[in-house]
């Protein structure tokens, strides 16, 4: 089902995705690094140091399905 450019502007947004993706990879460890201060709930003694690395199963996931486009 179609509803004006609501089609359109979801494929727009999933290659924009894409781009930052292969864009922002590292390409030695395959990582995203992340430049965000992560604590761990109030604990704010607990955190993870930057950069660090999240998303791999995400993106991985993001890449398989542009693949199949």
């Amino acid at each position: 089902l179609i509803v004006g450019n609501q089609t359109l502007y979801n494929q727009q947004a999933f290659y924009s995705v894409t781009r930052w993706l292969l864009n922002s990879q590292d390409f030695k460890t395959g990582c995203w690094f992340i430049h965000v201060k992560r604590t761990y709930g109030n604990h704010h003694q607990y955190h993870i140091r930057m950069p660090w690395c999240s998303a791999m199963a995400q993106g991985r996931f993001h890449f398989r399905k542009r693949f199949k486009l």
